[in-house]
């Protein structure tokens, strides 16, 4: 019976700063949807009835988040 062969990947150096970029950038591309959840969480809030204070206590958000995504929403309606 034959061994098993566990194919390997030997990089090098630059091969790795170059995966780790890589990796990076994929990684850079998923915090957009944090923000989108930022913002709708804040429109939520704001159609609920709550304030920007309440807003920014509730979800420890800063004040300036909360009011730039205020001011959007509002210049919307």
């Amino acid at each position: 019976m034959a061994p098993a062969v566990v194919n390997e990947v030997v990089v090098g150096v630059r091969e790795s700063l170059i995966l780790n970029s890589h990796i990076l950038k994929m990684a850079a591309m998923l915090k957009p949807s944090a923000e989108i959840n930022r913002r709708a969480a804040i429109i939520e809030g704001l159609r609920a009835g709550h304030s920007a204070m309440e807003i920014i206590r509730f979800f420890g958000y800063s004040k300036s988040t909360v009011y730039d995504v205020v001011a959007r929403y509002t210049a919307l309606e």
